[in-house]
C-alpha cells in the first residue's frame, strides 16, 4: 500500500464533505475502517469511496448544513 492511498482523517472529512468528528464517529463505529500507523487513524482512498457510495447514494442530496470553511464568512459564499 502507497502512502498516498492513506489519508487522514482531516482529508477524509473533506474528501466526504463533512466535520472531522463526523468521520472520527464513524471510526469508532466501526463503519469506517481505519489503519492504526504512526500513531494515527489513516483511512485508505478505497474506504473513503466506499464509505461514500454506502452514505450518500449518487442523485440524492445531503442532508444537513453546508460545512463553512475555516475564514470564510457567509457573505463571501
Amino acid at each position: 500500500m502507497k502512502m498516498d492511498e492513506l489519508l487522514t482523517v482531516q482529508d477524509a472529512a473533506k474528501e466526504l464533505g463533512v466535520t472531522d468528528i463526523s468521520v472520527r464517529a464513524a471510526l469508532n463505529d466501526n463503519r469506517l475502517p481505519f489503519i492504526e500507523k504512526y500513531g494515527r487513524k489513516l483511512i485508505t482512498r478505497g474506504d473513503v469511496e466506499a464509505y461514500r457510495q454506502r452514505t450518500q447514494p449518487e442523485g440524492k442530496p445531503r442532508v444537513g448544513r453546508p460545512r463553512i470553511e475555516p475564514g470564510v464568512s457567509h457573505a463571501e459564499k
